[in-house]
């Protein structure tokens, strides 16, 4: 008797790699990096940035190639978490899992379901992005809103 494999069970797998990368990103992320690094100065200024422009101080703050948009979130998460460097690293960590997460099915859009979780695997376990997404940084936010915007 062959077995029958039911066409949620590779999506199955997907949600587990996912949650897996979570998991793991956000212990590294909140365990083991709890305080500023000179490679997180992107998230602290947009961060300060964001709060200048909440606090009405607009006119004195400039991003070099970069809007508003960005500091602005970050400015309005603070004022409600007040701890900037968690929500920092908050953004990055779920940037990086929604990454991780959508990667599986722009990959099957184009390939068939066992390359995309191959792909979805050879992004989950890529060092530079599991070092992007456990560091305060600014730079998986803008990669995550375009891989939502394939999706839909």
């Amino acid at each position: 008797m062959k077995y029958k494999e039911n066409k949620y069970s590779r999506t199955k797998y997907s949600l587990l790699i996912t949650i897996c990368f979570f998991i793991i990103t956000a212990y590294v992320s909140f365990f083991h990096h709890v305080y500023w690094t000179i490679f997180d100065q992107d998230g602290l200024i947009y961060l300060v940035g964001g709060k200048q422009i909440l606090n009405g101080d607009a006119t004195n703050v400039q991003f070099v190639n970069a809007g508003p948009g960005g500091p602005v979130l970050y400015g309005v998460l603070d004022s409600i978490f007040h701890d900037g460097f968690f929500v920092v690293k908050l953004v990055s960590l779920l940037s990086g899992t929604g990454i991780v997460f959508f990667s599986y099915y722009i990959i099957k859009n184009i390939f068939d379901e066992k390359i995309a979780l191959v792909g979805q695997l050879f992004i989950a376990f890529n060092p530079w992005f599991s070092i992007l997404s456990t560091q305060a940084l600014n730079d998986l936010l803008p990669i995550f809103l375009s891989m939502v915007e394939y999706i839909f």
